[in-house]
Protein backbone atom coordinates (compact mmCIF):
# COMPACT_ATOMS: atom_id res chain seq x y z
CA UNK A 1 0.00 0.00 0.00
CA UNK A 2 1.54 3.35 -1.33
CA UNK A 3 1.73 6.09 1.56
CA UNK A 4 2.34 8.87 -0.64
CA UNK A 5 5.63 8.87 2.31
CA UNK A 6 9.50 8.29 1.53
CA UNK A 7 11.66 5.91 3.04
CA UNK A 8 14.29 8.61 4.19
CA UNK A 9 10.83 10.46 5.72
CA UNK A 10 9.82 7.34 7.94
CA UNK A 11 13.54 6.63 8.64
CA UNK A 12 14.01 10.24 10.34
CA UNK A 13 10.37 9.91 11.68
CA UNK A 14 11.75 6.75 13.06
CA UNK A 15 14.73 7.93 14.17
CA UNK A 16 13.28 11.14 16.13
CA UNK A 17 11.07 9.04 17.90
CA UNK A 18 13.58 6.54 19.49
CA UNK A 19 15.46 9.50 20.33
CA UNK A 20 12.98 10.74 22.50
CA UNK A 21 12.91 9.22 25.36
CA UNK A 22 10.03 8.68 27.30
CA UNK A 23 11.83 10.35 30.75
CA UNK A 24 12.93 13.10 28.15
CA UNK A 25 12.28 16.47 28.74
CA UNK A 26 10.25 17.44 26.26
CA UNK A 27 8.32 14.44 27.18
CA UNK A 28 8.16 15.53 31.03
CA UNK A 29 6.82 19.18 29.55
CA UNK A 30 4.13 17.68 27.58
CA UNK A 31 2.79 16.13 30.55
CA UNK A 32 2.71 18.87 32.33
CA UNK A 33 1.08 20.95 29.82
CA UNK A 34 -1.37 17.99 29.63
CA UNK A 35 -1.99 17.84 33.30
CA UNK A 36 -2.30 21.74 33.56
CA UNK A 37 -5.14 21.59 30.17
CA UNK A 38 -7.37 19.06 32.25
CA UNK A 39 -7.24 21.47 35.52
CA UNK A 40 -8.32 24.30 33.63
CA UNK A 41 -11.00 22.63 31.98
CA UNK A 42 -12.65 21.49 35.51
CA UNK A 43 -12.23 24.95 36.19
CA UNK A 44 -13.89 26.00 33.56
CA UNK A 45 -16.78 23.34 33.87
CA UNK A 46 -17.30 24.00 37.24
CA UNK A 47 -17.69 27.90 36.08
CA UNK A 48 -19.97 26.63 33.65
CA UNK A 49 -21.91 24.73 36.40
CA UNK A 50 -22.26 27.78 38.57
CA UNK A 51 -23.40 30.35 35.38
CA UNK A 52 -25.96 27.88 34.39
CA UNK A 53 -27.60 27.46 38.66
CA UNK A 54 -27.50 30.78 38.67
CA UNK A 55 -29.46 31.59 35.61
CA UNK A 56 -31.89 28.90 36.22
CA UNK A 57 -32.27 31.44 39.60
CA UNK A 58 -32.83 33.98 38.32
CA UNK A 59 -35.52 32.93 35.54
CA UNK A 60 -37.50 31.36 38.31
CA UNK A 61 -37.13 34.36 40.71
CA UNK A 62 -37.99 37.03 37.72
CA UNK A 63 -40.81 35.22 36.79
CA UNK A 64 -42.25 35.52 40.48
Amino acid sequence: MELGVSDSALGAWSRAEANALPGSEEDKAEKKEAASLRKRIKELEQEIDILKRFSTYWVTEQAR
